[in-house]
């Protein structure tokens, strides 16, 4: 907190609005092949539909209701277009960002509990569950506001997360 003081009164007061912040770089070709297990336990399904890996889980009966699944279901991975690539490399990126800043990383809840939406324009947004967002209540005293900012090249992509003060 930041004061200005005149004949002994406060004048202009700045409160730090920053909590928090976090970033993050991960290389697209980890995104190339991708496991139905490794899509299931990273991406949430709307992320899936996003991604247009919801496919993947709509032809696969047992994949999509989650029971009787085959070893080689749940480990063969798939290849993706560089498109759906770079976009999963993002939106990962995102998720790490905001562990990062919410200075856990993922101990306590995964990776998809942290959701990334995008509004009408495309701008990314962040939506916490389940443990993830206890753990930012306990932190944040729910006071708070995480902004989001995603790019990408054909070879990287990169995420920031500030939490601010509501």
């Amino acid at each position: 907190m930041y004061s200005i003081r005149r004949n002994g009164r406060s004048c202009l007061e700045i409160k730090s609005l920053v909590l928090a912040a976090g970033t993050d770089i991960v290389h697209v070709t980890r995104f190339a092949r991708m496991t139905p297990q490794f899509i299931q336990r990273v991406f949430t399904p709307s992320e899936r539909v996003y991604l247009c890996l919801e496919k993947l889980f709509c032809e696969n009966e047992s994949l999509r209701e989650n029971k009787n699944l085959h070893a080689d279901e749940v480990s063969t991975p798939h290849e993706f277009s560089p498109r759906v690539q770079q976009s999963a490399a993002g939106i990962f990126a995102a998720k790490e960002a905001v562990a990062k800043a919410l200075g856990t990383g993922f101990r306590g809840f995964f990776p998809n509990e942290i959701e990334i939406t995008h509004d009408s324009l495309g701008k990314p947004r962040v939506i916490l569950h389940n443990n993830a967002a206890k753990i930012a209540r306990k932190i944040f005293r729910k006071r708070f506001r995480i902004h989001i900012s995603i790019s990408h090249t054909d070879m990287d992509a990169l995420a920031f997360a500030v939490i601010s003060r509501r």
